[in-house]
């Protein structure tokens, strides 16, 4: 999917910064899984996992809206220039 929004970026800036992010998503995530499973004791991971899972979701809904704003603020601070 990223790959076919790429050309309605208008820039190549902000392709290369949208690349980049979810780039630094699919690598951080599972990081993060494992921090959380290592941290906290076996007796509250599942409880933990749960709502990490639920604060991934709330990111997964809201995400690509904020990234939306935050696209037609950059295209329209380039354009201004």
């Amino acid at each position: 999917m990223l790959l076919l929004s790429l050309p309605a970026l208008g820039s190549p800036l902000l392709a290369v910064c949208g690349v980049v992010a979810h780039g630094l998503v699919v690598a951080v995530f599972p990081l993060l899984h494992a921090a959380v499973i290592a941290t906290y004791p076996p007796r509250r991971t599942a409880g933990i996992i749960g709502a990490f899972f639920a604060i991934q979701a709330i990111g997964g809904i809201s995400g690509p809206w904020s990234m939306g704003i935050a696209a037609l603020v950059l295209a329209d601070t380039v354009r201004t220039q």
